[in-house]
Parts: C-alpha cells; structure tokens; sequence
C-alpha cells in the first residue's frame, strides 16, 4: 500500500499541465500524422507545465512540504520516466493507465483515436505485457478484467458506448 496523503493529490494533479496548453499542443499526443518526438515534446511540456501549476494549488493549501516535493517529483515525469522511482509513483502511474480501460476511458480513446475496437484491445494488452508500464499485478488484474467486461459487452452487441 502507498502513501494516501501522496498518492492521492498526485493521481488528482498529474495531468493538469494539459490545461495549460492551447488545444492544438494537447492534439498532438493523439495525431497518426505526428513525429514521436513531437508527440514526447508535448508529453514533456505538459509534465513541466503541471509541475508549475500543482505547486501553485499545493502551497494555496498548505500542504506539507516534504510531500509536496515527492507529489511534484512524481508529475515531473509521470508519462516519460522509465521505470519506477517509488511504490507511490507505481501506484499513480497505475491509475493514470487503468482509466484507459474503463467504460469512459476506453470510449474516450475510441472516439478519438477512430480506431476499431478490436485494434484498441490488442493495443492496450499488449502495453500491460511491456515492462515499467504497469507497477503493480494488482493494476495489471483490474485492467485485464476491464478489458474482458469490455470485449464481453461488445460481444453481446451492447456497443453503445463502449
């Protein structure tokens, strides 16, 4: 188990650089047409940028400082770090991935990548199979689970809004 009073405001605020960035940056990550090293520009700025802004909303709070500077450390690089510095960032990481195999997740990604389904099953098993993509077996059992409920309902033709 991790550190609640670190995990929890880093699962909150690692993604909130994205709104710093004009929407055409934010695209990018999700573009066929960009280069890898754009699309890891983009991955990079938004880390920096949120950062910046979860410092600003950590101490408007007061929270303490020695787990701001882990909270901090784990936005920094919390897409493009290789490996695990952490449980706390093990388990952070793993929850920024399992929202992709949830219903609004998967749709989410669906929607906007205009893949078929079929493809973004393959695409995310595969990626729980690399290593330093998912931290903990747990996290790697809830997704597979999401994704049997997912491929289940698809195969039942509950395809709505899968």
């Amino acid at each position: 188990m991790g550190d609640e009073d670190v995990v929890v405001p880093a699962i909150i605020l690692h993604d909130v650089g994205w709104s710093q960035l004009p929407e055409e940056r934010r695209l990018i990550i999700f573009s066929r047409e960009a280069r890898e090293e754009d699309k890891r520009e983009v991955q990079l700025e938004h880390q920096i940028e949120g950062v910046k802004l979860a410092i600003k909303i950590l101490r408007d709070v007061n929270y303490p400082a020695e787990l701001t500077d882990e909270i901090l450390e784990i936005i920094s690089q919390h897409d493009t770090r290789k490996g695990f510095i952490s449980k706390n960032e093990g388990i952070v990481r793993d929850c920024d991935k399992l929202w992709r195999t949830s219903k609004e997740g998967f749709a989410a990604a669906e929607a906007r990548a205009k893949k078929r389904q079929a493809q973004r099953f393959k695409q995310i098993k595969k990626g729980l199979n690399k290593e330093n993509y998912i931290h903990t077996e747990t996290a790697r059992q809830m997704a597979l689970e999401d994704l049997a409920y997912l491929e289940r309902r698809k195969n039942d033709g509950e395809t709505g809004n899968i």
